[in-house]
């Protein structure tokens, strides 16, 4: 009788990007205020094996890198794109890419 031991099934990370408002610099009357403070919050990413999720935020044109669920962060008004990586305990990962 011949037996193989198999790894089993590993289903990867579903990520989920709550909505978001659109972020706008304020105008408060200061005309030294020329950023914007946001969140993007991916806490409610999930796994279907249930395997514990770890996040690696990062942007296209900038030293910026974080983990964790959810990244705050303050730019000037313009264009960016942060991808985040969802990995779970088996190395199994969904990337994304956001626009903002």
């Amino acid at each position: 009788m011949d037996v193989t031991i198999g790894d089993a099934d590993n289903a990867a990370p579903v990520i989920m990007i709550a909505e978001m408002d659109p972020i706008q610099v304020p105008h408060d009357n200061n005309s030294d205020t020329d950023t914007a403070t946001f969140t993007i919050d991916a806490c409610e990413s999930s796994d279907p094996d249930e395997d514990t999720l770890s996040f690696s935020w990062s942007e296209a044109n900038s030293p910026f890198s974080a983990e964790g669920c959810s990244v705050v962060d303050s730019l000037a008004a313009g264009d960016y794109t942060f991808t985040l990586v969802v990995k779970d305990t088996y190395d199994e990962e969904t990337s994304i890419d956001i626009s903002i």
